[in-house]
């Protein structure tokens, strides 16, 4: 998982506000699973980053199902 967070900062008084973040996470499609690595966090800070990927993908899969049983 790759993070951004979008700020604005007013040129009048230099102060700073985050006003998006952003996710982007990418996947390789590999049908031999015996080539596939695991990955493993290895600090407490690197889990909860995981985490909180892997719950943003849940959200989205979550989402995508629901607009696809609307139409």
């Amino acid at each position: 998982m790759f993070g951004v967070t979008a700020n604005v900062v007013d040129a009048q008084t230099g102060s700073e506000q985050t006003t998006n973040e952003f996710r982007f996470t990418w996947a390789k499609v590999d049908t031999d699973s015996a080539n596939q690595r695991k990955v493993v966090p290895k600090t407490y800070q690197e889990a909860m980053l995981w985490l909180e990927g892997r719950r943003a993908l849940e959200m989205g899969d979550e989402i995508r199902g629901l607009r696809t049983q609307k139409r």
